[in-house]
């Protein structure tokens, strides 16, 4: 298979990055302009790395491209690298950690409520999203504050622990949006 690289003629850019993968070891990581829809650099990779995606922006930078943001996954210490940037959480990856945490299919009043603002993620602007985060936190304080006692250890804890962690994640993934 040939590779050819074109470089854009738009310098100015916000990236996606990402991988995907086809099998186990088989993947192809894409920084993409956001703006444009274009890929403006790929790599074929055994598993995503944070020193793969460095080299994609090493290659953008040195081929004249000014990087204006960066919207990515979460993984692990990316963020730190990438701190000289404009960092964002790709909002569907943002999505899929909330969803894993309650569910799809929530029971709780309080676990379905806190779905559905989650997927209001993408509709609104963070401001609006924590001031609505906020009235959901305040409804539900007594409920996130429920203890249970553990009859082995006479120790109590959170009833609530998952939706409590779930509260302080999506807070916490909120405010790294730009």
């Amino acid at each position: 298979m040939r590779h050819i690289r074109k470089i854009s003629r738009y310098k100015d850019v916000v990236i996606n990055m990402d991988t995907t993968y086809w099998g186990r070891g088989f993947g192809l990581m894409v920084i993409k302009d956001a703006h444009r829809n274009k890929i403006i650099w790929y790599k074929f990779v055994h598993n995503e790395t944070i020193a793969d995606y460095l080299e994609g922006i090493r290659w953008l930078r040195d081929n004249g491209f000014h990087i204006h943001g960066i919207v990515c996954d979460g993984m692990r210490g990316l963020f730190q690298e990438l701190k000289h940037y404009k960092v964002q959480m790709c909002q569907f990856h943002q999505l899929m950690i909330v969803c894993r945490y309650l569910t799809q299919r929530p029971e709780m009043p309080a676990a379905i409520e806190l779905l559905a603002l989650a997927k209001m993620l993408t509709r609104t602007d963070k401001e609006s999203f924590m001031g609505l985060l906020d009235l959901w936190s305040v409804r539900w304080a007594d409920f996130l504050k429920e203890r249970s006692l553990d009859s082995q250890t006479g120790k109590t804890y959170y009833t609530h622990k998952r939706l409590r962690t779930m509260r302080w994640r999506v807070s916490l993934l909120i405010s790294r949006r730009s």
